[in-house]
């Protein structure tokens, strides 16, 4: 080369290139861009696919939980209704076993011309006589009582009247109405009535 000789440098090709390689890199770059978007939105869908099934999971869980809940109330019913029957069949002997000894309760009409009287007893205890103007439920409430009858007790009780003697029809209607009243309190209350004027 000689001096004084003007170099030319041409450029020209050396910014095709690096326009190239920032074309490329801008291309590049907005490709990994989408990428992670779409990653991104994978993971997103991923991560609520997830979220759902564990909710189904909750919601079947919490209906199953509500299905035991409910098998065990039912269950403890049906427990309680065995333990009532068990009760009630106990109950139930006992008064069979005692009406077999005589000793169930037993009511008497007693007529006495136009007056009348109501016996009360239970096997060889001293009856009590109540006179008519006192037989209402209150009353016999307080002899069963200090009879030892409980509320929840299978109660037997004979009802013998004269049916043939004057007075006996309303005589009777009245001890009717007091029992059928005391049956509120004593609902195991079971009475067989006997009309003893043919004996």
């Amino acid at each position: 080369m000689r001096r004084g000789q003007e170099v030319l440098l041409d450029f020209t090709t050396l910014l095709d290139v690096t326009m190239l390689l920032l074309f490329f890199f801008v291309l590049f770059s907005r490709m990994d861009v989408d990428q992670v978007k779409q990653s991104a939105a994978a993971d997103q869908r991923a991560a609520q696919s997830v979220m759902d099934e564990a909710r189904d999971l909750k919601n079947k869980a919490e209906n199953e939980l509500a299905d035991a809940q409910a098998q065990k109330a039912q269950a403890e019913e049906a427990l309680r209704q065995l333990n009532d029957a068990d009760a009630q069949r106990a109950a139930d002997l006992a008064a069979l076993q005692y009406y077999g000894i005589g000793q169930n309760l037993k009511l008497r009409l007693e007529l006495d011309g136009n007056d009348w009287m109501l016996s009360v007893r239970r096997g060889d205890i001293v009856p009590h006589m109540l006179e008519s103007g006192s037989v209402n439920a209150d009353m016999l409430r307080t002899v069963l009582s200090e009879l030892r009858y409980q509320k929840e007790d299978t109660v037997l009780c004979e009802f013998l009247y004269e049916g043939e003697k004057p007075g006996s029809r309303a005589a009777y209607q009245t001890v009717q109405n007091a029992l059928h009243a005391l049956k509120a309190d004593y609902p195991h209350l079971y009475i067989s009535e006997t009309d003893i004027s043919p004996f």
